[in-house]
């Protein structure tokens, strides 16, 4: 009767170690991912800080030079009116 209760004992305590295994494992990929999304935020803001400087500057400059944006003007390849 010792080796039924020696096989159960044995039995639990490898379930316990698998499900130990497992949330260390669980924690670990927690951890990675908190750190991928915290480093990632990051650069967003870095990002959008660029893009905050960027429009300040051609605020200013376009303030400066006074002057008006307008987009360019397209010409097709086929557009015989320029031609002559």
């Amino acid at each position: 009767m010792s080796t039924n209760t020696d096989k159960t004992v044995t039995t639990e305590t490898f379930v316990q170690s698998l499900v130990d295994l497992g949330a260390e494992w669980a924690m670990f990929g927690i951890s990675i991912g908190k750190d991928a999304l915290v480093r990632s935020a990051k650069s967003l803001e870095l990002a959008a800080k660029s893009l905050g400087t960027i429009s300040e500057q051609l605020e200013k400059k376009l303030a400066h030079n006074d002057q008006e944006v307008h987009p360019a003007e397209v010409v097709s390849e086929h557009d015989d009116s320029k031609a002559a």
